[in-house]
């Protein structure tokens, strides 16, 4: 499947989606990060990410979104890995 064929769709910003975002802003992820992570997760998608630090946060927080934050060369060997 290509890539471009994944993403898909519009995310609104609203005041709940801010709202989110600040809720990621309390575990260390700030501004624009915070939002495409609400973003991310209103949509259901994976973020995929170079920020290596922004990764380790939510790697460590795991728990505190539904979403995956990755890297985007380790999501690729992986979904190469698996045939996706």
């Amino acid at each position: 499947m290509r890539l471009t064929e994944r993403a898909r769709g519009t995310i609104r910003i609203d005041d709940a989606l801010l709202s989110r975002a600040e809720e990621f802003e309390v575990i260390g992820v700030m501004g624009m990060d915070a939002v495409h992570i609400a973003c991310a997760e209103k949509a259901g998608a994976i973020l995929l990410t170079t920020d290596d630090e922004l990764v380790r946060i939510m790697r460590k927080n795991a728990t505190c979104t539904t979403i995956r934050v990755d890297n985007p060369l380790h999501w690729l060997m992986e979904m190469n890995q698996h045939g996706n």
